[in-house]
């Protein structure tokens, strides 16, 4: 079976590890592609993961002519769509490549574009047009299958899947000192390390994990916040836990590739980390972005805030 597989390449967060994960593995069975349409950090880090990696990006209609030759040419089996731009891109093609166009619905696609009303009102419009003309969609979690139910999409095309784990990993023996200490930050013996692994975005309302932490310290001030992401609201949320007063108190880690580190010194809060988490046996909570809640519960472990306004605890 050959499968090509679309994204923008300019993905930071949870997608793009799971892609990275889903394509490492995927390529021992069957034949994989992907086509990134910029190049950059996603296309080098996956060409370096040993994935068949190609980039174009040379415009719109000039990349979908080439993926039109591309897909004929390799007489792929499966068009496997991520991100909107992608999903666009498939739809457009459906018709002409004349094999199944399919998409994995990474989250809450209405919530792609929080603070950004025009490109919500431009892409987000056209990526649920494009969602509605593919062949089948893959959720990664149930709640988000049921919501693309409830918005009107057939339940017989659309699947769920979570994203797998990989137990094989062997994660250095560091202590929590010289890991934290690799970023240019302090911790103590005693020091309560909470984390969170994810982009640094609006959607993931990362304010409100900062404000919870600064009421928490209250409480218990050997408690610290490690943030492991990059992203455009980095700048915000370090003023924002300068004016709280907790400044020294969370760490700002970048990108980390290691992930198996981070959640040995950290438990942690996104849904993908919690997952992540499972297999660490850390103690974890989980936000509604991707739908998630439905793992924390078959664990009995961590906890699930439905409301914002709720004081932390």
């Amino acid at each position: 079976m050959k499968v090509i597989h679309l994204i923008s390449g300019g993905d930071t967060g949870g997608a793009r590890t799971h892609v990275y994960s889903l394509l490492k593995y995927l390529g021992q069975i069957i034949d994989v592609q992907l086509v990134c349409f910029r190049g950059g950090d996603f296309a080098d880090g996956a060409a370096a993961l040993g994935i068949p990696t190609m980039v174009l990006d040379g415009g719109f209609l000039p990349n979908l002519a080439a993926l039109k030759k591309l897909i004929r040419a390799g007489e792929y089996d499966l068009v496997h769509c991520h991100g909107s731009m992608a999903n666009v891109m498939g739809a457009l093609l459906r018709r002409s490549v004349r094999v199944p166009v399919i998409s994995t619905v990474h989250s809450d696609y209405r919530l792609d574009y929080l603070g950004r009303p025009f490109a919500r009102a431009v892409y987000g419009t056209l990526n649920i047009w494009a969602l509605h003309q593919l062949d089948y969609r893959v959720c990664v979690s149930d709640p988000i299958r049921q919501r693309l139910i409830d918005r009107g999409f057939e339940p017989n095309r659309l699947f769920s899947i979570y994203n797998g784990l990989d137990f094989s990993h062997v994660v250095p023996k560091t202590d929590r000192a010289a890991y934290f200490a690799q970023f240019g930050y302090t911790v103590h013996e005693g020091d309560v390390i909470a984390g969170i692994a994810a982009r640094l975005d609006p959607v993931k309302d990362i304010p409100t994990l900062i404000r919870a932490v600064a009421l928490a310290k209250k409480a218990c001030p050997q408690l610290r916040l490690a943030i492991a992401g990059e992203g455009k609201e980095r700048k915000k949320l370090e003023a924002l836990a300068a004016e709280l007063g907790i400044a020294d108190s969370v760490f700002f880690l970048g990108w980390v590739n290691d992930l198996d580190s981070f959640l040995r010194r950290a438990r942690h809060q996104h849904p993908l980390v919690s997952v992540g988490g499972v297999s660490l046996c850390a103690a974890r909570g989980c936000a509604r972005t991707s739908g998630h809640r439905r793992v924390q519960c078959r664990r009995r472990a961590g906890h699930h805030r439905a409301r914002r306004d709720r004081p932390a605890h």
